[in-house]
């Protein structure tokens, strides 16, 4: 009784604060455009159509903590029978105590509403005063019979519950002067670690890809937290709660076998710049030497810097170069190691549950190659030319078109717009590949990164056995295995998610772990299906001659000789396989060859060869710095401008940056910042 009285004695003292300050704020000024003071400096316009620019406040009506309407509904809830809960939903007068517009206050401690549960945690604080409608009350105590049984209920043939309801707290970080929180369904299964009632959110048509925000007043002062989707709803809970099982709220989602989740959607952020290498093919009439015919002269295009051209290759590269600027697309696993390698690569805090995630993305098949790039006939070829052919891919505009059509005509797949990319599965087939790779990238740069910081071997080799299960899904094992580490290494720097940093070590310790995991996990006939027939074969064999046992493979895997598509360099630099500057070199020409018959062998131990002591690790580390930077303000002002628009951009100064290919990342910066950044 005397914890009772005391626990309602913190609550009347909150409450009463609470009314004076926070609530008089929203009703001393009877006019509705009265914004929170740090607007008032704004333009005016700035406001017109933002629906957020009133101050938010508790809501009204509630039913308190001690309130007999609020006792009862917690009693009815928590029963074990349905019966009890379905019969009060079939009358009238007690059924609108279940609406959705109907509020009940709660403080923010578990264990007082789940007798027998002392170990519960709060979701924010114990001193914390909760205002939630039944749904919300009923995913915050995890009562999951409860949750099924309103989820089916209907009124007027419309729900009795929206997805999109706010629900409110109060004294989250000031229990002095007061504060509110406004936030959703899906923040509170995440807070809570509720994970059951996923499946009930989405059976009230919440969709995870719709957007969404969190709201927070403190006294004059209004801040928004904008949401594209459910993957950075995840990201901005587990920076303070690393324990967020993000693998079991993804496979709920896929369980549930909603229309509304899609495994496989990839969310369009902008664009992106890319550093590649071009490639051009050498014949008669653009070069002189008869010998290097049919190979492949190749430059690194750098965001920068311009490339020079000895005087061999003016007609290989008559035109200017063009950066290729490619919608930027990114799946919920890609999205997730984006945080890792971005966000938290200090602490690494949260790698255990971006880790289980991926796992979780790899049982569901999601790095499986589509059936349509296998019929590609270089799906298999270094990495290098798999990322210019994706990048220049020519595709047909509708595949069902008559070829006399101006539809069955082939056009830029990077050109597109991404909703039709989106919606034609012959195009995005080709984008959720290129993401595969990308992800690939990420995982090279946490494992990297868990090197330098001395991480446990288990964690290491966790990370590396992920790395050769997502290769071997996707069908990228064979071009790691089969081309040297130079061709490994250049292709992974030229993707929109490289690694600045990446070292000769890393790429080569998974290397030499893929024979040792394939023939560890996988049977004969599944690593037989990795690999095409002519992998088998060796150059000094007349017939193929595929091993027979594990052993055989095994022993086949590691002495096989790799073949190095890079043959010759030339023209200034010397810098191109020395491999001292992971973004590659900007002066010079490599040459390549495509055809297997023209590539030289190389075995791992001169591969090992490779001197990283001389590496310029001062340069890469700036690379690297300036990557994460530039690519972490491209994501935060793209989520932040899809919610306040140009607005947003005009706060913080900084204008829609429009790339041109035909320019530098610099100077497409320079004439973005410009263009008159006023509102209209």
């Amino acid at each position: 009784m005397s914890r009772n009285s005391e626990m309602g004695a913190i609550m009347d003292t909150q409450w009463k604060c609470s009314k004076e300050i926070v609530g008089q704020e929203t009703t001393v000024n009877t006019n509705r455009d009265e914004c929170p003071r740090n607007f008032l400096n704004m333009p005016k316009i700035m406001h017109q159509g933002w629906d957020n620019k009133y101050a938010i406040g508790v809501p009204e009506g509630f039913f308190g903590a001690n309130h007999c309407n609020t006792k009862w509904l917690l009693n009815v809830m928590g029963d074990t029978s349905d019966f009890r809960l379905m019969r009060m939903l079939k009358q009238g007068r007690t059924r609108i105590m279940f609406e959705t517009d109907q509020y009940y206050q709660l403080l923010d401690q578990p264990s007082k509403y789940l007798k027998g549960n002392l170990l519960e945690r709060p979701m924010f604080n114990s001193k914390v005063l909760l205002f939630l409608n039944p749904f919300g009350i009923a995913i915050y105590l995890r009562y999951y019979n409860a949750l099924k049984i309103i989820a089916k209920q209907q009124k007027y043939r419309k729900p009795m519950i929206y997805y999109n309801q706010n629900n409110y707290a109060a004294f989250v970080n000031d229990t002095s002067s007061g504060d509110v929180l406004v936030f959703h369904f899906d923040y509170i299964i995440l807070k809570r670690e509720a994970y059951g009632a996923i499946r009930h959110l989405l059976a009230i048509k919440w969709c995870p890809g719709d957007s969404s925000k969190l709201v927070y007043r403190r006294r004059y002062y209004q801040y928004i937290t904008p949401f594209l989707d459910w993957v950075d709803i995840c990201r901005n809970v587990i920076k303070r709660k690393p324990n967020l099982q993000l693998s079991r709220i993804t496979q709920e989602m896929v369980d549930a076998h909603s229309p509304q989740f899609k495994l496989f959607e990839l969310k369009e952020m902008g664009q992106v710049m890319l550093e590649y290498f071009e490639l051009k093919k050498l014949t008669p009439e653009n070069y002189h030497d008869a010998n290097n015919h049919g190979m492949y002269a190749g430059r690194k295009l750098l965001h920068d810097k311009e490339p020079s051209l000895p005087s061999d290759y003016v007609k290989v590269f008559e035109n200017k170069p063009a950066r290729p600027v490619i919608p930027h697309a990114v799946s919920a696993a890609r999205r997730f190691l984006m945080y890792t390698y971005y966000y938290d690569y200090e602490h690494l805090t949260t790698l255990s549950q971006i880790l289980s995630v991926t796992e979780t993305f790899l049982k569901n098949r999601y790095f499986s190659c589509n059936p349509r790039c296998i019929e590609a006939s270089w799906h298999k070829d270094p990495l290098l030319f798999q990322i210019y052919d994706i990048v220049n891919m020519q595709v047909p505009e509708d595949l069902e078109a008559d070829q006399d059509s101006e539809k069955a005509k082939k056009v830029v797949l990077r050109e597109q717009m991404w909703s039709d990319i989106a919606a034609k599965p012959h195009m995005s087939c080709w984008f959720h590949r290129f993401d595969i790779l990308n992800c690939v990238s990420l995982l090279f740069g946490v494992m990297q990164n868990c090197i330098l910081k001395n991480f446990p071997s288990i964690i290491i080799d966790r990370i590396c056995r992920i790395l050769i299960d997502v290769l071997s899904s996707s069908e990228f094992i064979e071009p790691l295995l089969s081309y040297s580490f130079y061709d490994t290494f250049f292709g992974l720097t030229c993707l929109a998610n490289c690694v600045p940093g990446l070292q000769s070590t890393s790429v080569m310790r998974v290397m030499k772990k893929a024979p040792l995991v394939l023939t560890k996990v996988y049977s004969i006939p599944q690593i037989s299906d990795m690999f095409s027939p002519g992998f088998w074969r060796r150059r000094d064999a007349v017939n193929e001659d595929r091993p027979a046992t594990l052993d055989e493979i095994g022993e086949f895997l590691v002495q096989r000789k790799r073949l190095m598509s890079m043959r010759i360099m030339t023209g200034e630099g010397g810098e191109g396989m020395s491999c001292t500057s992971a973004m590659g070199n900007a002066g010079s020409i490599i040459m390549f060859a495509r055809q297997p018959e023209r590539m030289v062998e190389v075995t791992q131990a001169e591969e090992e060869t490779v001197d990283s002591s001389k590496s310029d690790t001062v340069k890469k580390a700036q690379d690297e710095a300036l990557h994460i930077k530039r690519f972490t303000r491209q994501e935060i002002d793209f989520r932040y401008s899809c919610v306040f628009g140009q607005t947003f951009r005009y706060a913080v100064g900084r204008p829609k940056l429009i790339l041109d290919e035909t320019k530098t990342l610099s100077q497409n910066e320079k004439e973005s910042r410009d263009v008159p950044s006023r509102l209209p």
